[in-house]
């Protein structure tokens, strides 16, 4: 996608925030863009984050040649739903003293709708 039609797309999802807000479920796609693309791709490309498609065959801070926290690396094992949920709703419980400072201002309900979406990711 284009830089004018990713930033087309970021408005008009920026715009109709207030209208989800009023109670309709967001899909983990428009989750992803609001609360994630900023920093992360799905692609290969390190951005501030590293890339997170692919993520449900990953260890946790196991992508190649990005500078991951030691106390990310500290934690180990392989990323799940329920890891992935722990770290978006508080990285630094996760991981005291983590690099990624994220105010989450997501529902319970939003994380996990994106910790599943996120794990079906190529």
């Amino acid at each position: 996608m284009n830089s004018f039609k990713r930033r087309a797309r970021e408005f008009a999802l920026m715009c109709a925030l207030p209208v989800f807000a009023e109670g309709a479920p967001l899909s983990g796609e428009l989750l992803f863009d609001v609360a994630c693309r900023a920093c992360h791709s799905l692609g290969a490309d390190h951005r501030v984050g590293p890339p997170l498609g692919g993520i449900a065959r990953r260890e946790v801070g196991s992508v190649e040649g990005y500078p991951y926290s030691e106390a990310l690396m500290a934690t180990g094992g392989n990323w799940t739903v329920a890891s992935l949920a722990a770290w978006l709703t508080d990285p630094d419980r996760f991981a005291p003293n983590t690099t990624m400072k994220y105010n989450n201002e997501l529902t319970a309900t939003e994380i996990q709708e994106l910790s599943e979406w996120l794990m079906a990711q190529p």
